[in-house]
């Protein structure tokens, strides 16, 4: 009969056997596993998104309606760094927006845009397929430049005629870091009409610490993108829920800073978002930036059940707030 020893050591809890240490090595394996086969299409499914008037009755048009392949929570929670897997309401409050402001200030043909962390991507294909429906001004004289404001729309309505205008529609970059969320990313404009070119980008740091966690005490030159890979600046980069870190806001002022040559749209839930306030800041104390943040108006948010924060950050522009953020037409 074998010998058993109880040797009454104590207990100690080595870094290597720590639950949590092993549930994190966990997560890592299943994330290796579910970026390598797409095993989260297993928990996957295609929604249906209808944009139109923010109402949700779906009676829509086509071209405000979507086709979304979207994750579970389960493939989510299972895969560390996936949330862009998810379709998450600012991206409906982003695209609500997007379809109003595009509307009532048509890009010029050529205009291009970029999505940061564009997730499911549905500002991004939001932007690239409803701007070719825009209903075109024609005025007498022409522009040679790729920035359209409202504020230059406005004050030319009494010489312009109007028709709806089959156009190139904006030119869409669409990023992200997760190789699960880049497919889905390419699977999703390709489900909806959309050629758009998809790419990795990240922003990060490089001074982490109390200033860059502060927000405020970073200049956004001291922040680091790897924005190699683009194409140049864009008329327009937007983003959804991409300022819930306040200590990514430096190195996010900076690539939109260094990304943007017209207008920076960018959704962000009201409540538990503490990047919003440094970022805003960092744009404000940018030289030649004209910085608009208002709570999201109702007709974008229906449905939702809570508020957002609506931010624009214009280049050098002079456009009204309320043209901005879509207040001039109400509630």
């Amino acid at each position: 009969m074998p010998l058993k020893l109880a040797l009454g050591l104590p207990r100690v809890s080595l870094p290597w056997t720590d639950h949590r240490t092993i549930e994190r090595a966990a997560r890592r394996r299943r994330a290796l596993a579910w970026m390598s086969d797409e095993s989260w299409l297993q928990d996957s499914w295609i929604e249906t998104v209808d944009l139109h008037d923010g109402d949700g009755d779906g009676d829509g048009d086509d071209a405000s309606r979507f086709h979304l392949r979207v994750a579970g929570s389960e493939a989510v929670n299972d895969c560390e760094g996936f949330s862009g897997g998810m379709l998450w309401p600012a991206a409906y409050v982003l695209a609500r927006w997007l379809i109003d402001y595009l509307a009532r200030c048509p890009p010029a043909d050529g205009a291009t845009g970029l999505e940061l962390g564009a997730g499911c991507g549905l500002g991004g294909i939001t932007m690239a397929r409803c701007s070719v429906h825009a209903v075109v001004p024609h005025t007498h004289t022409h522009t040679h430049t790729h920035t359209h404001t409202c504020a230059d729309h406005h004050a030319n309505h009494a010489h312009m005629t109007h028709h709806t205008h089959v156009r190139s529609g904006v030119t869409t970059v669409l990023t992200d870091h997760h190789e699960a969320v880049l497919s889905n990313l390419r699977h999703n404009a390709a489900l909806n009409g959309v050629r758009a070119t998809v790419l990795t980008l990240r922003w990060e740091s490089e001074s982490p610490g109390p200033a860059a966690a502060a927000g405020c005490g970073q200049a956004a030159a001291n922040a680091r993108a790897d924005t190699a890979a683009l194409p140049g600046a864009f008329d327009f980069v937007i983003g959804s829920d991409v300022m819930y870190d306040a200590g990514a806001m430096p190195a996010l002022a900076a690539t939109v800073q260094r990304t943007c040559r017209g207008l920076f749209l960018a959704v962000s839930a009201t409540h538990e978002r503490a990047g919003v306030a440094p970022f805003v800041q960092l744009m404000r104390d940018a030289a030649d930036w004209t910085v608009h943040v208002g709570v999201a108006p109702a007709r974008y948010t229906a449905g939702l059940g809570d508020k957002y924060t609506l931010i624009c950050a214009q280049r050098g522009g002079t456009t009204p707030a309320d043209a901005m953020l879509g207040t001039c037409n109400g509630p």
